[in-house]
């Protein structure tokens, strides 16, 4: 599969090798196969994760007694991360500790990787929801938070009709959400 890349995707090359020389890291055929190996092992990390393989992983939490706070309590909370680290491994934990958790995200990007995860780990109880325009999407959000269940969200990332503005990053422009007024809505709750 690595191979099949560096060899016959020339946009995930290119990518590859603008991201690393962005970087001012080498960005030659052998380094663009270096960093799609990389990206090969992210996703084998996530497929160990859905497997239930946590014994592989060294894992380091820090704030989860806010969480256990939370659930003992039957309250909600909305999770706002970046793009450092995984959903997989969240999906693990909580359901390890059993949180309800749902996870937000613009997924039809990615449907036969989600596809393959979700049917390899079925007994996760998590809650996929489609990031959709319109008012609906937010009130499933809502109800979810006030149903006492986390909703996990990457906020690092432009979304389809997202207000957004261009920013210098890595020696070029880089798309990035822009904040919105009256944020966060009234139903967020704190983990204070």
């Amino acid at each position: 599969m690595v191979g099949y890349f560096v060899a016959l995707a020339p946009a995930a090359r290119r990518a590859s090798r603008d991201y690393l020389r962005r970087l001012g890291q080498p960005h030659d055929f052998r380094a663009v196969c270096a960093h799609v190996v990389r990206f090969a092992h992210v996703t084998l990390d996530r497929l160990f994760w859905a497997l239930g393989r946590r014994q592989l992983f060294e894992v380091t939490s820090t704030g989860s007694e806010h969480l256990r706070a939370l659930k003992q309590q039957g309250r909600g909370a909305l999770l706002i991360g970046a793009h450092l680290g995984s959903f997989e491994a969240m999906r693990g934990m909580a359901s390890e500790r059993a949180i309800p958790l749902n996870i937000v995200g613009y997924f039809k990007n990615a449907r036969l990787i989600n596809s393959v995860l979700a049917k390899l780990s079925p007994h996760l109880v998590t809650r996929v929801i489609s990031v959709e325009p319109g008012v609906d999407f937010v009130l499933k959000l809502k109800e979810r938070v006030e149903a006492g269940e986390l909703v996990a969200l990457l906020a690092d990332r432009v979304g389809l009709g997202d207000r957004e503005v261009e920013v210098q990053m890595l020696g070029g422009t880089v798309r990035m959400p822009r904040g919105r007024t009256g944020w966060p809505p009234p139903w967020v709750v704190p983990c204070t």
